[in-house]
């Protein structure tokens, strides 16, 4: 399930755009970078990102590293994304 596939990134800048959040991920192996808008389509400063594999989401969390000051990372978060 993409539950188990999913990290919950939030502190992030809110004068990024949508799609400087999505090059964050551009090296990693991801099936969809969600990036919830205020109602003037501005980032919230949160992101939901489902890795492709239960295999990269592992590798993701593995190479966050001890020293990530600044970005707060959930995992196993429930998320319902909007269709397209």
């Amino acid at each position: 399930s993409s539950l188990q596939r999913t990290v919950k990134i939030s502190n992030i800048p809110t004068n990024l755009s949508v799609e400087d959040i999505r090059q964050l991920f551009k090296d990693d192996q991801f099936e969809k970078v969600h990036v919830p808008l205020d109602l003037l389509n501005k980032p919230l400063g949160i992101a939901y990102v489902v890795f492709d594999t239960p295999d990269h989401y592992e590798q993701y969390l593995q190479n966050l590293g001890r020293n990530n000051k600044y970005l707060f990372i959930e995992y196993n978060t429930c998320v319902v994304f909007e269709k397209n």
